[in-house]
């Protein structure tokens, strides 16, 4: 798999939203199934975050009710916890994940349900407090938050209900690395709790 455009990885902010989905419309347009690779690839060109945003909100949708996709989610989503984490742009995949095939029509419904919102996203959420963002301690500590969800989503992603509350917290940083908004950030890592909380007493058996 090929790493991101540098350059594309570097937009940011409410266009990144629509365009995302514009790109992932122009994808599944007229297929009957899309590599999941292909998605990763696609989404990808406009950087960590938008890729974060739109995978965890597959988990959410549809989508995620497929065979093998929370296992596959979670994969990404430690690649890219490590590539964050790095300071890396570029993501690399098994050929087992890559070639996991989606219903073209399932991608094209979860784009009419996941537009509007993100359109909303973009008219209410701006640049602010930039240092929890971009700063490197900051980024560090997203992606190993992100690599311990990613192990969660593959190892323990069966139990009812923890699938959505880790994907929660990867949506929430998803959003802020895509609009650079530190406030944004600060909700992600507070989005943890519950998936702690319910991951610790599966985990315990409570």
């Amino acid at each position: 798999m090929h790493a991101p455009d540098e350059n594309a990885a570097d937009q940011h902010g409410a266009g990144a939203l629509n365009g995302v989905l514009d790109d992932l419309g122009r994808l599944a347009e007229g297929r009957t199934t899309v590599a999941f690779g292909d998605i990763v690839s696609t989404l990808g060109a406009r950087g960590f975050g938008p890729l974060l945003l739109i995978l965890s909100l597959f988990l959410m949708v549809p989508v995620g009710a497929i065979p093998g996709v929370p296992a596959a989610v979670g994969l990404v989503v430690i690649g890219i916890g490590a590539q964050v984490a790095r300071g890396r742009k570029g993501l690399w995949l098994p050929q087992r994940v890559n070639r996991l095939r989606i219903e073209g029509q399932r991608v094209t419904q979860a784009i009419a349900v996941l537009r509007p919102r993100l359109q909303w996203l973009g008219r209410v959420l701006h640049r602010r407090l930039p240092l929890l963002a971009e700063g490197r301690l900051s980024l560090m500590t997203i992606g190993l938050v992100l690599i311990c969800l990613g192990i969660a989503m593959v190892i323990i992603g069966f139990v009812p209900l923890l699938p959505l509350l880790l994907a929660l917290p990867a949506l929430v940083f998803g959003i802020g690395l895509t609009m650079r908004d530190g406030v944004v950030v600060l909700l992600g890592h507070a989005g943890l709790i519950p998936a702690v909380i319910v991951a610790w007493r599966s985990l315990a058996g409570g």
